[in-house]
């Protein structure tokens, strides 16, 4: 991915010039880096359970632009959420999900329709507080426990946030989790609202003229990378030691910081 361009808006925003998608396949070094990018993230949420659709937008972001990391990531983690879902199906718990779910969905809907005109440095700026906010929070420093009843409100707030910076859903962890959900069932429920959050953000970017046919080769590619490397992240998370978790979580989190760093500038 050797192109680090961004977006060039014209006056109608619903007409952006994807100058830097064009050339995000041009040659096969950059396909080879698009679809490692897509394995690893998808195998490092099946694996640790977050952080992987977050890493994935963050290197995106600093390679194409925020907007152009936004549309284009939003067709392989729908797919892959979905795919992860199906996996581990039998545990997943449609209450929280639909209650979650009620909130999220309308907000991504609304957010992304309203991204394109958001300025970009916008979208940067929180996606880096995101995954400060979730490194401070996976450390112990920053402690936040939502009660159950506040599943659909706050499935609002990450809704919007997920439209804004794609990676959010990092935030239903802890939310999930004081309700009660571990294992396979925090694993299968998470990834059931996460695919409907990026269904509704999708459905609001194309409404806001964000997603177009360049788009679909990098989503191709990327959405078959993310699927199998949720697959490979299913055979590794039967391997993984209970005490290696919050180290490997602790470790994708310090990544997405760094990459969201680096792509301010």
């Amino acid at each position: 991915m050797v192109s680090t361009k961004s977006i060039d808006w014209i006056d109608d925003p619903r007409e952006p010039k994807l100058t830097a998608m064009s050339n995000l396949l041009a040659s096969p070094l950059d396909l080879v880096v698009l679809v490692a990018l897509g394995v690893t993230a998808g195998a490092v949420t099946t694996t640790v359970g977050m952080g992987g659709g977050l890493l994935l937008i963050v290197v995106l972001s600093a390679q194409v632009g925020p907007k152009q990391a936004l549309a284009l990531s939003a067709i392989p983690l729908l797919l892959g959420n979905v795919q992860r879902a199906y996996l581990y199906r039998e545990a997943l718990d449609r209450r929280r999900a639909t209650a979650f779910c009620a909130g999220a969905a309308p907000a991504a809907l609304v957010v992304g329709w309203s991204l394109a005109t958001t300025p970009a440095v916008v979208i940067r700026s929180v996606l880096v507080a995101l995954t400060v906010f979730a490194l401070l929070q996976g450390m112990g420093l920053i402690r936040w426990q939502p009660r159950p009843v506040a599943l659909m409100p706050a499935g609002a707030a990450i809704g919007g946030l997920t439209a804004t910076a794609g990676g959010a859903g990092i935030l239903t962890a802890p939310l999930l989790m004081a309700s009660g959900l571990r294992g396979g069932a925090y694993l299968a429920t998470a990834s059931a609202i996460a695919a409907t959050m990026h269904l509704a953000r999708l459905t609001g970017y194309g409404a806001a003229g964000l997603v177009h046919r360049s788009t679909f080769a990098g989503a191709a590619a990327l959405a078959l990378a993310v699927m199998g490397g949720n697959l490979a992240g299913r055979r590794l998370r039967q391997h993984v030691p209970p005490r290696w978790e919050q180290p490997l979580i602790y470790g994708v989190l310090v990544l997405c910081v760094a990459a969201a760093v680096l792509g301010i500038g």
